[in-house]
């Protein structure tokens, strides 16, 4: 990977970075002078109606291509001896090459000709004019494998293609977006269906303006989906690719932590001068949107603080202290002074949720750091929890401030949070006031909320599993193992397991999103540290199988060079967690929740490769 220097990085997060006009729009004379071969003495266009299928190339074979690709590329300008597979391949073929130097946007070139070492010759030519490496480079290889009938594009329609799978070829023009750009563009809905509407800004954006033959109200343009074979080479190892992020790796505990580092680097990188974070981003436009929401800043400053415990970082804590100092504002005294109560306000209101995790956040920090000075304030909040439970253990979850007037909003999620700060402020202080209270609200979850319900239907409440695991290791009791078994169960029944594309594999919902993976992750792993310990073997080999297969398929979401390279701004997003495989919405939750997961992962890999256990 292309090293990222602080000083260059601090310059690129603030700049909105021009895209140059692509090598694929430098005009059509150029693309149909490298798109067009002599055979039998006549001119004969090649373009996406003509590519023949797939080669099919060996790791090797394939590896080779690559390189020849990036050296045909570098400093030594010319494409060496390729396996003999390739040199004899006379098929019509299309091939892309897309580079960057991992601070600007790829440039993207295309070459086509009878041989796929000839196609990609021209495509280098191409890039050559336009992209000039100083240094190490980015370069992704899609060599067009598949080709379908053309469907009509109108505005105000969805396009028959799959979104992140299949780019789209203009037939009767030298113009064709691969499915990561057309992706990066935000044109993807719902997981799959690809928006006709922004097409066309999309193709001049990536390719040059003036070149869009324009998409008329009155008719259908007609455009060709194609599919390609793809793989990423950054200097180290060759990477196939599937809808344009990296294939399902081993993991190991050394991997684990790099990508938790990485998702760190990124809220890092979000928290702003003041202690706010930049709350969501869309990479693709280089957009910082609107909107914010306390309760996530808290928890995403609460994972901040997890991972520079076990990390220890530079600069994490620096910048989780600023977002600490943020939230702090917003704390204020509630009720009678002698009370000694303290509660976060968010647009006149106060969140159970808030509290909780504002009080874990400054736990964190005590433990994290060994400084005592913040533990007042952690029992102080812990005793606006107490304040606002029932009788019968549970929660009132939202107030108005400063009349206290309780609210009629409920949260699935606020009473774990709340447990698991009060168990929390017990391992601090050890006051039993906050564990009793943690008891009442569990009973109150398993007993009451969840006590009727069938296992399938139970809520995936990772915090709740969270608090059982902490909460059965201090009170024993058998309903805490026995009901976090049961919610553990639900999660699994509920995992993808034979799925309609490979990357869905250990997802959640259709179309699959980062958030319930990494939540569910989360619970998976409290569950099954229980299990492991007080369990079954079966119990806690059939959980480690669905928190390993969840891992998978969320870090195919993190955002590594090879999709950062279609962004804006390709250093800013690097090692963000997005919504989904094609919705590249970048929130500071769904980097707070992964990198608690892998955080978690490696910490019970740790343990375990240490012998540990209970």
């Amino acid at each position: 990977m292309i090293p990222l220097l602080r000083e260059r990085r601090a310059v690129v997060l603030g700049a909105v970075v021009a895209l140059l006009p692509s090598c694929a729009g430098r005009g059509r004379s150029e693309l149909e002078e490298a798109s067009e071969v002599r055979a039998g003495g006549e001119r004969d266009a090649i373009w996406f109606d003509r590519v023949a299928g797939s080669l099919d190339l060996s790791e090797a074979e394939a590896g080779r291509l690559v390189r020849a690709a990036a050296e045909g590329l570098g400093s030594s300008r010319r494409i060496g001896p390729l396996p003999e597979a390739i040199e004899a391949d006379r098929a019509p073929r299309i091939v892309f090459v897309s580079a960057s130097d991992g601070l600007s946007p790829a440039e993207v070139a295309v070459g086509a000709a009878l041989g796929l070492r000839p196609a990609l010759e021209k495509a280098l030519a191409a890039l050559r004019r336009c992209f000039v490496p100083d240094g190490a480079f980015w370069l992704k290889l899609d060599l067009v494998e598949g080709v379908k009938p053309a469907v009509p594009a109108a505005r105000g329609t969805y396009l028959a293609v799959e979104g992140g799978l299949e780019g789209l070829a203009w037939p009767t023009s030298p113009l064709a977006l691969l499915p990561e750009e057309i992706t990066a563009c935000d044109l993807v809905r719902g997981g799959a269906r690809v928006l006709a509407d922004g097409l066309e800004k999309c193709l001049q954006a990536r390719r040059g303006e003036g070149l869009s033959p324009g998409l008329r109200p009155e008719e259908a343009l007609m455009l060709r989906p194609f599919t390609t074979t793809s793989y990423f080479f950054d200097g180290g190892g060759v990477r196939p690719l599937y809808r344009g992020h990296r294939e399902r790796r081993k993991l190991t505990s050394p991997g684990l932590l790099e990508a938790a580092r990485r998702g760190g680097e990124y809220l890092r990188g979000a928290v702003l001068p003041d202690g706010r974070f930049v709350y969501s981003y869309f990479p693709g436009a280089g957009e910082a949107r609107g909107g914010y929401n306390l309760v996530r800043h808290a928890g995403a400053t609460y994972a901040m603080l997890e991972l520079w415990e076990a990390s220890r970082e530079p600069g994490l804590l620096e910048a989780a202290e600023r977002a600490l100092g943020y939230l702090l504002k917003s704390v204020v005294p509630f009720g009678a002074e002698e009370d000694r109560v303290s509660v976060v306000v968010e647009a006149g209101k106060i969140k159970l949720g808030g509290v909780a995790l504002a009080a874990l956040a400054l736990a964190n920090h005590t433990e994290a750091t060994a400084a005592k000075e913040r533990l007042e304030l952690v029992q102080s909040l812990c005793r606006y929890l107490l304040l606002s439970q029932k009788a019968d253990g549970d929660f009132i979850h939202q107030r108005s401030y400063p009349t206290g007037e309780v609210r009629g909003f409920t949260s699935r999620y606020y009473p774990g949070e709340a447990l698991l700060a009060l168990i929390r402020a017990h391992a601090l202080d050890g006051e039993e006031a906050w564990l009793e209270a943690a008891e009442r609200g569990a009973r109150y979850l398993i007993e009451v909320r969840d006590g009727e319900v069938e296992t399938a239907r139970l809520i995936h409440d990772h915090w709740l599993l969270y608090s059982l695991n902490e909460l059965y290791r201090r009170r024993p009791k058998e309903i805490y193992l026995r009901h976090a078994l049961r919610v553990a169960r639900a999660i699994s029944l509920a995992q993808e397991r034979d799925p309609s594309y490979p990357d869905y594999l250990g997802s959640y919902y259709d179309p699959p999103r980062s958030t319930p993976a990494a939540t569910r992750a989360e619970g998976l792993l409290a569950a099954y540290q229980l299990a492991r310990d007080f369990g079954t073997q079966e119990e806690a080999r059939s959980l480690r199988e669905a928190i390993e297969l969840t891992v998978g398929f969320l870090l195919q979401m993190q955002v590594e060079p090879e999709r950062a390279m279609y962004f804006k701004d390709p250093p800013r997003s690097l090692g963000g967690f997005t919504r989904s495989l094609t919705d590249l919405e970048i929130r500071i939750d769904y980097v707070q929740h992964s990198v608690s997961a892998l955080l978690l992962l490696y910490r019970v890999e740790q343990a375990e490769e240490a012998g540990g256990g209970k």
